[in-house]
């Protein structure tokens, strides 16, 4: 898979920005980036997130600011039984109202958000849920009035407290414009195998390297090394299989990717900062107290 850059076209060349309502059957678009930032509201789906150098999963209710150039998809095909999509999303320039308007000293907030949305922001619950409103209600509206209320929004997203940010910074402009098309391949390969057996050497084929210069490579373009990048893939993976409480941990080391439950429980905890038990006793925190130990 490429690292594609996308084209955002505007309903007409006078628009100011694109805003699209979108259902999709599922959803695996590849890896992708553009000079525009993307204001996205998940109203329905669920998978995983790549973002930057930041791996994830996404459900209904979420939100994500991106700025521009950033590396994402959002990949939900085979994820769960149900992969129909159902979201909004706004994308526009730094200028879409006038040409240096966020320099100006009134805007100091927004200008201070969107230069964090270069790591990629992530705001959920509550908070989501009411910029996802203020979304919804754009889509209906005639240009003009929703162009005032992009500027609403933005300022709306100013005052909401702990939005996530993700990725590391600078990442964004290094990944997206240099090689790209060789870091979407070597992507492409460890999201479809993070669960086998990861070979460093097919990798760093793909990316037509040595495996010396590969792994200076991949860690200079995510600032992790490869292993902790498919380490992160396998532990979000496992996260979400403890959420669905149908297997044991055994088996979702297994089904994770891991051999070895002693390495699989030692990087859950380096990873997620608990055990895989602890992990599961904070997802079902009344159901963990009735649960056998070997259940677990």
């Amino acid at each position: 898979m490429k690292l594609y850059l996308e084209n955002v076209s505007k309903s007409s060349p006078n628009d100011l920005f694109q805003l699209k309502e979108e259902f999709f059957a599922f959803n695996d678009f590849p890896l992708h980036y553009h000079p525009e930032y993307e204001l996205i509201y998940i109203i329905k789906s669920e998978g995983r997130r790549y973002i930057g150098n930041n791996i994830g999963t996404f459900q209904s209710g979420d939100i994500y600011l991106l700025g521009p150039n950033l590396p994402h998809t959002f990949y939900n095909k085979d994820f769960s039984s149900d992969n129909e999509v159902h979201q909004i999303v706004l994308q526009f320039r730094e200028d879409f109202l006038a040409p240096n308007l966020f320099e100006k000293p009134t805007f100091h907030s927004i200008r201070s958000l969107l230069a964090n949305s270069g790591q990629g922001l992530y705001i959920s619950g509550e908070n989501g849920k009411q910029a996802g409103e203020i979304l919804r209600k754009m889509v209906k509206m005639d240009p003009s009035e929703a162009a005032i209320s992009l500027l609403y929004l933005l300022d709306h997203l100013t005052k909401l407290p702990d939005l996530q940010i993700l990725s590391t910074p600078s990442l964004a402009h290094e990944y997206s414009l240099r090689d790209s098309n060789r870091m979407g391949l070597v992507h492409q390969y460890l999201l479809e195998n993070f669960r086998k057996h990861i070979d460093l050497t097919h990798a760093a084929s793909i990316a037509c390297l040595s495996t010396s210069a590969f792994c200076r490579y991949f860690k200079k373009y995510t600032r992790k090394t490869f292993s902790e990048f498919v380490i992160d893939l396998r532990i979000n993976y496992a996260c979400e299989l403890i959420k669905q409480n149908s297997l044991s941990m055994a088996q979702i080391s297994l089904d994770s990717g891991f051999n070895n439950s002693s390495y699989f429980n030692r990087k859950f905890k380096k990873v997620v900062k608990m055990t895989p038990q602890e992990y599961y006793k904070q997802c079902f925190p009344l159901i963990a107290k009735k649960v056998p130990e070997n259940r677990r």
